[in-house]
């Protein structure tokens, strides 16, 4: 879709008064923004992929432009990398035929396949534009899930293998709803094991009575005494839980600040959290100006261990939330802990010397050469490849 098209759909849209109009101008109207919608996706891949060529940290160059985090400019970069692999679908969203969450649709469909089957998968993914365009996003992924279905069975591959490949446990924070969640898939085998030992413990748990907080709804009401009786399998089933660990982050400044972490970024009421920390094994840590001015057990291990203690990851912890990259949101229990000057090149692991990177950014540091470097106040200095630079504090920011 050129320019003219779109001035002329802009105008369309704009003549549209939404108090006067008939249904069918109003549908019409939609339809033309959602045209509209998909064109600007597609000049955002063609910009993003521009920045990806110059750009040594592609996802911040994108963050900084469209003033998006760190987290949500990395879809950007992955959208534009995967309409690369796919152009006739790319080549529809620019013209505005299809939106790039149908694009979003073959990202996720390329994650179940081996990295030998994507340009296969990618192949016939370009094949299915007319298909996407009479689609919903999700009505897409639907078909993109049968071509990779298919792509198993012609390939040869055995499918309980692949399955036992595909077998993952994520755990997140809703944002909206404050909920812990946990979402799992596992290979047929391994589910049916599961399902017997979570059936048997919700018998086990419930034959006689519910708990008075049950959902009315039969559905529902199963799905409740599960989640519960997985709650108990893990707490009381046979898996031996420590106590609690809380990090008390001391600021020696005017105002007193003092902050409880408790290692999870689940918000709990602050009676609860009084009951967690009350249970919990304490570990004050002292900073001031981005530098730990006090913490339990020896901080400086010099050649003697490679490995982050427990007393140095408790000390990072008390400066740092996130991943240590400016912008990212990833949290410190994720992390990985960095030898700046490398093990390998006489590093020590001394607190001076690390600090907490996510996966991603820490094999990003790996194989990209960034050179990290820490200033007064533990300042995190980044030099990029093509000659920008990151930097950034400690990202502690209280409770």
């Amino acid at each position: 879709m050129d320019a003219a098209a779109v001035c002329e759909l802009v105008s369309r849209v704009v003549a549209v008064d939404e108090c006067t109009a008939t249904r069918d101008a109003l549908t019409a109207a939609g339809d033309q923004i959602r045209q509209l919608q998909a064109w600007l996706q597609g000049q955002q891949i063609r910009i993003t992929r521009g920045l990806t060529r110059v750009a040594s940290f592609p996802e911040d160059a994108v963050a900084r432009a469209g003033h998006v985090s760190l987290t949500q400019a990395a879809r950007l970069v992955e959208r534009s990398e995967t309409a690369a692999m796919v152009p006739a679908l790319g080549a529809a969203v620019a013209a505005g035929r299809v939106a790039g969450e149908h694009i979003d649709a073959v990202t996720r469909a390329m994650r179940n396949v081996e990295p030998i089957q994507r340009p296969r998968l990618a192949a016939r993914a370009d094949a299915l534009v007319a298909v996407a365009a009479q689609q919903t996003p999700d009505e897409f992924a639907r078909r993109l899930r049968s071509e990779v279905r298919r792509l198993s069975t012609d390939d040869g591959v055995d499918r309980l293998h692949r399955q036992r490949c595909q077998t993952r446990l994520a755990t997140f924070t809703e944002p909206d709803t404050g909920m812990w969640r946990l979402s799992g898939a596992y290979d047929p085998l391994t589910g049916v094991t599961l399902q017997r030992v979570l059936d048997t413990a919700v018998n086990r748990l419930f034959a006689e009575q519910t708990p008075d907080t049950c959902p009315a709804d039969p559905i529902a009401r199963q799905d409740y005494l599960r989640a519960l009786a997985l709650a108990d399998l893990l707490t009381n089933g046979g898996v031996r839980l420590t106590a609690p660990e809380a990090v008390l982050v001391i600021h020696p400044t005017p105002s007193g600040e003092t902050v409880i972490d408790i290692g999870s970024d689940v918000d709990l009421p602050r009676g609860v959290l009084d009951d967690l920390v009350s249970r919990a094994s304490l570990y004050p840590v002292v900073v001031r100006d981005g530098e730990v001015v006090w913490a339990p057990g020896p901080l400086d291990l010099g050649r003697s261990q490679r490995l982050a203690s427990c007393h140095q990851r408790r000390a990072l912890h008390a400066l740092y939330r996130n991943c240590a990259v400016p912008g990212c949101g990833a949290a410190f229990h994720r992390s990985k802990i960095h030898h700046i000057v490398p093990w390998e090149l006489g590093g020590a692991t001394d607190l001076t010397n690390l600090i907490p990177l996510c996966p991603h950014h820490h094999a990003r540091v790996h194989t990209e050469r960034w050179r990290l470097r820490l200033e007064p106040g533990r300042v995190l200095v980044i030099d990029l490849p093509d000659g920008t630079q990151l930097r950034g504090p400690p990202n502690r920011a209280g409770p």
